[in-house]
């Protein structure tokens, strides 16, 4: 496929040229729908660029993440790997993003993306009021996301409507 380098799944994962094609996809999908706004959700990698998106976009409701790395910084440094160069980092899009409703699933249990990579993200905002994160027991980076999917989603979604009410004082972790 032209255009489809290795860099693309290694260092430049999270990367403007990707951004740019799902940014592409996402405008197509809404048109074809004739949706207003976007609920964005995503799974470990997709769910950094769920975030990443919601960040360069103005019609972003609410991004829900499950087992997201949120500060790829965090992440190479906790495992003692390679940066990942000529990739954008949620992390530093913390602020910008504060104002949009989020939830983030995390497993107890994950060794591949800590929760402490997802705390990471949320120091770099000044307001927390409208971001929540779960922590869930048990589960780790696989286990048993699919299975409890409909009832996650499910809490996920009264979660942003309480995220979203005015005045809210949530505070996350």
């Amino acid at each position: 496929m032209p255009g489809c380098n290795p860099l693309y799944w290694t260092s430049r994962r999270y990367s403007r040229q990707v951004l740019e094609s799902l940014d592409q996809a996402l405008n197509k999908a809404k048109a074809d729908t004739a949706a207003r706004k976007l609920l964005l959700i995503g799974y470990s990698g997709g769910g950094t660029l769920a975030m990443l998106l919601a960040a360069q976009r103005r019609d972003v409701d609410a991004v829900i993440t499950v087992a997201a790395n949120l500060d790829h910084r965090a992440w190479t440094a906790h495992h003692g790997d390679t940066p990942l160069h000529g990739s954008l980092n949620a992390a530093d899009f913390a602020r910008r993003l504060q104002s949009v409703p989020q939830v983030h699933y995390a497993g107890e249990k994950d060794k591949r993306v800590p929760v402490s990579v997802i705390l990471s993200y949320l120091e770099r905002m000044d307001d927390r009021s409208r971001t929540m994160i779960e922590e869930v027991s048990d589960y780790d980076h696989e286990c048993c996301w699919a299975e409890a999917w409909p009832r996650l989603l499910a809490n996920a979604r009264r979660l942003i409507e309480t995220l979203k009410s005015a005045g809210n004082s949530v505070t996350a972790y």
